[in-house]
């Protein structure tokens, strides 16, 4: 049978519209899932975007924290503790000290000094006691004052030597009679901040007006943060020698005093509380939270002295000889590790090796 051409141009436009229709179907699915592909791709972008900007902050906070404990360490390198040995009256105090600088951490980091003047005699079991502590041994020549001046004072002098140990930026030099009782990085911290710092002390109540020769200003130098400088050094080695310039009732405070007159800031008593004022001045009242140096000042020490402690004093020979016990039993020292043949005479009349280990 022969097909009707109308039937037949139909069903080719029929034909073409369904290709058209597939045609436009093909773009609109094919535009779709471009859209999809795309706002997926956008999602996941965004995503790893996020992902990525959180782990550089992690980084980032790594580097700095690193940082900021490097230079920490830095600063804390470029600082040292400085102290003076005279001999074995004041051994239990140097290892106290010792102990409780660790104890604190304040000599983390930090180089922690002893300077003996040569010429005397020391044990070598005692030495061997202060570098099991962590003091680093400097011996130095001795220096003289030029005149009389009581004998716990004549090697007071050495002290000078850490004005020329220009090797650091700060030092903190601290007597042998002092202790820590908490963190003293506050100075170190303002030393760091202003470089115009020369000196940081803490003012000394006890010092009459007519001792204070004409200073208005008056530190107690027990406890002492400064720079050291070696024009510093030199011109107080030289000035030193001249009677006329300073005192000799407090020569080494005085001699200080005298020639930074005028150049040093106020600390807070706290990192210098002298026991001499124990439940007298206002800083004693807050009791032992509030201290970070306790400073015995005077005659009578810890080590070589029962002292009977009055209403509103805090009981530090107990906190004192707490740490000299503890200390001796981590390091299992004995009584005879203290009585050695070069022992003095006044040190084994004043060791109270039994006592003190009774306070642990």
């Amino acid at each position: 049978m022969r097909k009707s051409p109308l039937k037949d141009q139909f069903l080719t436009r029929f034909q073409s519209l369904k290709v058209i229709r597939n045609m436009i179907l093909t773009r609109q699915l094919r535009a779709w899932v471009n859209n999809v592909l795309w706002k997926g791709l956008i999602i996941v972008l965004f995503v790893l975007v996020i992902a990525l900007e959180k782990k550089i902050n992690r980084i980032s906070v790594r580097c700095r924290n690193q940082i900021s404990v490097q230079n920490s360490e830095s600063d804390t390198n470029r600082e040292a503790i400085v102290s003076l040995y005279t001999g074995d009256k004041y051994l239990p105090g140097i290892l106290v000290l010792g102990y409780t600088l660790n104890k604190y951490n304040v000599s983390n980091n930090r180089d922690m000094i002893l300077l003996l003047p040569k010429g005397s005699l020391y044990d070598e079991r005692h030495l061997a006691m202060l570098k099991t502590i962590g003091w680093k041994l400097m011996y130095v020549k001795r220096l003289s004052f030029p005149g009389k001046v009581l004998p716990q004072l004549v090697d007071g002098l050495v002290k000078l030597y850490a004005w020329n140990m220009t090797q650091y930026d700060a030092i903190v030099t601290l007597d042998a009679d002092t202790m820590i009782v908490g963190s003293i990085e506050e100075p170190f911290q303002q030393m760091r901040i202003d470089s115009t710092i020369q000196m940081l002390a803490v003012d000394d109540p006890g010092v009459s007006p007519s001792d204070r020769k004409g200073l208005r200003s008056y530190f107690n130098g027990g406890v002492l943060f400064f720079r050291p400088n070696s024009t510093h050094f030199n011109e107080l080695v030289h000035l030193s020698a001249n009677k006329s310039y300073y005192g000799l009732k407090y020569p080494q405070q005085n001699l200080l005093n005298k020639y930074f007159r005028d150049r040093w800031i106020p600390l807070s008593p706290i990192f210098n509380m002298l026991d001499l004022f124990n439940g007298q001045h206002h800083m004693w009242n807050n009791r032992l939270k509030n201290l970070h140096i306790i400073h015995f000042a005077g005659s009578q020490k810890p080590w070589n002295v029962i002292r009977r402690i009055r209403k509103k004093q805090l009981d530090t020979d107990i906190i004192w000889r707490r740490c000299f016990a503890t200390l001796i039993t981590e390091n299992g020292w004995r009584e005879d590790d203290f009585l050695v043949p070069l022992a003095s005479q006044s040190f084994r009349i004043n060791l109270r090796y039994d006592r003190w280990i009774k306070a642990i």
